[in-house]
């Protein structure tokens, strides 16, 4: 069964706020914020798990990519230094904290700003979740914001880790690209899952219809 979508209670707080504020809906899934950037052009790679939003911004000031990934998004102090370091704008700092968003895209002077949902799916039993992933596009920078550890990305930190493709002679717009098309294909990936285990459900049905199938 799919996982069914739960409030954090706090939606009401919204109501007379001053637009912009940032205030977390969803679900606390870490206890800690956890901040980390891999930073890399064609002939370097570096990485650190557990830095700063300060120690972040400074970097971008290279010409260095800079990919900055925040796990946990329930520390809204946390969203609102790295959108006071990068000049976000506060409407897109208070999205950020809802994870009740909808999937889109926008276009600010400085920065794109995109919503994803990232599926995760084992079997029938544990059902399917969502995650809500958010990414700040800027000149020579990608930061994404996730709710809690482990994602589909995987296969793109091995890429820049050992220079493959050719990620490592792109820009940050190729960065963002491929982690589009990470969040895409693990898509498909789940409904070809789906359907082959459909596919089986339907076997069983037509060669012994009991009624424990049925």
């Amino acid at each position: 069964m799919a996982e069914r979508i739960k409030y954090s209670g706090r939606e009401h707080e919204k109501a007379g706020q001053s637009p912009g504020t940032p205030l977390f809906i969803g679900r606390r899934k870490m206890k800690e914020v956890k901040v980390s950037y891999i930073r890399y052009n064609a002939n370097l790679h570096e990485e650190k798990e557990n830095s700063t939003p300060k120690e972040c911004a400074d970097l971008c000031k290279s010409s260095d990519v800079v990919w900055i990934n925040i796990d946990s998004i329930h520390d809204t102090g946390t969203i609102e230094k790295i959108g006071e370091l990068f000049s976000i704008h506060s409407l897109t700092v208070e999205d950020i904290a809802n994870t009740m968003q909808r999937p889109k895209f926008e276009d600010f002077d400085s920065y794109l700003f995109i919503v994803l949902k990232m599926l995760s799916y084992s079997d029938i039993s544990t059902g399917m979740e969502t995650e809500q992933v958010c990414m700040i596009l800027g000149e020579n920078y990608v930061i994404t914001f996730q709710e809690k550890p482990g994602d589909v990305f995987e296969t793109i930190r091995e890429q820049i880790r050992g220079c493959r493709g050719r990620i490592r002679r792109a820009g940050a717009d190729y960065l963002a690209y491929a982690l589009i098309d990470a969040v895409v294909d693990s898509c498909f990936l789940i409904l070809e899952t789906i359907g082959d285990q459909i596919e089986e459900v339907e076997d069983q049905v037509i060669l012994d219809p009991n009624p424990d199938i049925v």
